[in-house]
Formats: C-alpha cells, structure tokens, sequence
C-alpha cells in the first residue's frame, strides 16, 4: 500500500468510525470508542506442552506469570497448532491458512523470505494488514519464515532460526530470551500515540535444553524427568512476567491484546513417528492458547471447545475493527468469549509429515479431534482411534474394536467433508477407507 493510499484509508476508516459512534449515542460511542483499537502483545513460545503449565493441571511445573495470566483472561483448554513443526505452524498462524493451501510444510533454512517466495501462498498475513491499517509493528526473537528482515516491520529484531540460548557458556554469559525481553520492555517503554503490534518470539524450551541452571534445579530438586525441559519452561514464565509488568507499568494493559501461544509441544521422543514433535498426538499439537484483553472481553474464563492456531488471524482482526481475508480458514472468537459461550462447536483438524518413519517410511497425517474422540490417518495402513474422555493421553488404541466401527466412520466422514472443503486431496483418499 502506498503512503498516499494508506493515509486515504485511514482518514476514510477515522471518518466512518466517527460517523458510527454518532449514530450509536453518546453512551454506546464511548464504550466502542474505549474498546477501538487495541494494541496488540502477541507472545510465542517454541515447543511448549499444553500441560506445560500450573493453572492446566500439571502438579510440578512453577509457572506463576502464565497462570496470573490465565486467570485474567481467557484460557483455551482444547487449542491447537494447524501443523506440530516450526515452519509450517508459524505460516498457518500468521495467514490463517493450513499448510496444504500455502504449501509451506517443512522448516525452512537458507531461504531469504518465505512470505515473499512465489513458491508459496501465504500473504497477506495479519501483521501486515495492522500495519497497513496505521499500526506500529515489531518483531523480536525467532522467526523462521527466512533469513532476512519481510519487510512488514516497522521495527526488525528477529532471526531465522538456530541461534544457540546463550550468547557463550551457560550460566557465564546473557541468556538470549532475557536479551529479547529487554527488547521488548524497551518497544513498550516509547508509548507511541498510534497503537501497536509488538511480537516477540521466545526460542525456549526448544532443544537444546539448557535454561538457567537455577531453572532446571527446580525440576531436579522434585526428581522430574526432563528437568532441563522443564526449567526452560520456567525462564519463559518469568521473562513473561517482567514484559507484562512493564506493560502495565506504562499504563497499557487495559487495552493491549495479549496473545501467548507455542507454535507446537514436545513428545520427549515417545510417540510413534517423533523425535520430540510433528505428530498428531496431544503432546505435539496441542498447545498452551491464553487470550487477556481488559477492555475488549471479561477474564477468568476457560474456552473448553477445540480450536486452532488459525483462529487468530480473524479474533485479531475483529478485535482491530478490519476485515478478514476471504481466504482465512479459522474463526473469530471474540463474541463467543464476551457472551461466554465457551463449549465445543466444530471439530479441529491437523495435518503433519512424521518425523521418523512408522514401519519404514514417514508418513503423512491427518487427524480429526471432536470433543470426545480423535481420529488419525495415514498413508499407509497404521491408523489410530482413541477416546480422549476415558482416554487423554491417548494410550489405548481403538482403532480395530468393531463396536467403535460407526464413530470411527463418523469421524471419517467429517474429515472427508473437510478435505473436499479445504481442497485437500490428502484427507479426502485417507477418509475414504472408512468414510
């Protein structure tokens, strides 16, 4: 968009706003108006478990900065990432489309601009439209969508990917998220006038877990496996903390927006086709999803009902008062957490290219997750069937159990209809051997 065309837009959007608060009275005028435009905290953790956090259920984990934030907004209890790799989860938040429509489904490294491949078809992505709408936008921490700057930044901090969690030896020298987080407080510390998109990418607790050693101590002291995991879900937690109390500190935090997701969990190497990701299972594609916007929607609410990553771009979107793209596959939840209407309405989709191969190959997946059951489908003869409500960790599999033949074919059904909707082939010839 060109400055002249920008300044066009928003002079047009400031009028048309203005002439509908007119119209609504003086009452309605300013509760819209103190709900207009929020600044938006976008917060992304690499390889978080779902179960990573106190206020979920986990008994071990110190995790008080997540959990106050949890309490004071809105936590997605059944969240998901459209695909459990860094790349292609990152590519789907950001455009709103699953990975078999921007054919972005593998990480990328020593590929300058993802958004800007021809390649691909991730644009636009919700970034680049708050800035187009006069939003003041920076990136710190890791990126992995290329090795350059995109060009959708106002401000640029980020990297692509691999850049070790300390600048020399552990413990002797700066943690890089503590770096990136005074970053942060510094974006939040200028208190521009225009309202702001700031995203800051955390690479912790990602391999090579090495946090703070005090982190891990923690873990260690409690005879946890992984302490070194565990502790670098800790370090975040606290580097979360000090970026929200400065928000607050510079008067902010009514009317930010703050998002605090992972782009997908770990497995710890023990599920069939994983190292420690890429898999359909809840331990790598459900993920931590916790919403807080004061002004804009009340707190203390958990969202039980299933939802992706690609539902940000339209919640954003609507939040911001902007369009969404025609193409965006998610949906906006912001009116169902305001009328607190917070149970399941749609099953979740998930697709992913197995990390190992299962019986020799790798595999590709895709999966169905409704409130009671998830279905997984492979291009070779190794599905899997369970019921998450006897069953969460999804240790028995019932995928052969000829009574659960009519709701395996239900679900197969529902994935079929996805796939002819979605245009993607894959689901639609790995339903059919039940649907």
């Amino acid at each position: 968009m060109s400055s002249l065309t920008r300044r066009e837009f928003l002079a047009t959007a400031s009028t048309a706003a203005g002439a509908a608060l007119a119209a609504a009275g003086p009452l309605a005028g300013a509760r819209t108006a103190a709900r207009q435009r929020p600044n938006f905290l976008f917060i992304v953790s690499d390889q978080m478990r779902a179960d990573a956090l106190a206020v979920s259920g986990n008994p071990f984990t110190v995790t008080p900065n997540l959990d106050a934030l949890a309490h004071s907004g809105v936590r997605f209890s059944n969240a998901y990432c459209a695909q459990a790799l860094c790349t292609p989860s990152r590519g789907a938040f950001l455009s709103g489309v699953y990975p078999h429509i921007s054919g972005l489904d593998q990480n990328l490294y020593n590929v300058p601009d993802a958004l800007a491949d021809p390649d691909l078809k991730l644009k636009p992505v919700w970034p680049q439209l708050l800035r187009e709408a006069g939003y003041y936008t920076g990136y710190i921490g890791k990126w992995h969508l290329g090795d350059r700057d995109p060009g959708i930044f106002d401000e640029w901090s980020g990297y692509n990917s691999l850049r070790p969690h300390w600048t020399g030896e552990r413990d002797k020298s700066q943690y890089q998220s503590d770096i990136e987080t005074q970053e942060a407080i510094r974006f939040l510390e200028a208190k521009r006038t225009s309202p702001f998109l700031l995203m800051l990418s955390y690479y912790p607790p990602h391999k090579p877990y090495d946090p703070p050693m005090a982190d891990e101590q923690i873990y260690r002291d409690k005879k946890v496996a992984h302490p070194d995991y565990w502790g670098g879900v800790t370090a975040i937690d606290r580097e979360l903390g000090r970026v929200l109390a400065k928000l607050k500190e510079t008067g902010q935090e009514q009317n930010t927006f703050v998002i605090f997701i992972a782009d997908h969990g770990d497995t710890f190497g023990m599920r069939l086709g994983s190292n420690d990701k890429t898999v359909c299972y809840d331990d790598s594609a459900k993920i931590p999803f916790l919403l807080r916007w004061p002004n804009g929607f009340p707190g203390g609410l958990v969202y039980t009902g299933g939802v992706c990553t690609l539902d940000l771009m339209p919640t954003i979107l609507e939040a911001a008062g902007l369009p969404v793209p025609t193409r965006a596959q998610g949906k906006s939840h912001l009116s169902e957490i305001q009328q607190k209407n917070l149970g399941w309405k749609a099953p979740v989709f998930l697709e992913n290219i197995t990390q190992n191969k299962i019986d020799g190959a790798y595999a590709v997946e895709r999966a169905v997750r409704t409130e009671t059951h998830k279905l997984i489908l492979r291009d070779h003869p190794r599905d899997e069937f369970y019921n998450l409500v006897d069953d969460p960790s999804e240790s028995k599999d019932l995928i052969a159990e000829p009574a659960l033949k009519p709701r395996v074919r239900e679900l197969a059904k529902l994935m079929q209809d996805w796939g002819q909707k979605t245009g993607d082939s894959v689901a639609i010839k790995l339903a059919s051997r039940y649907a």
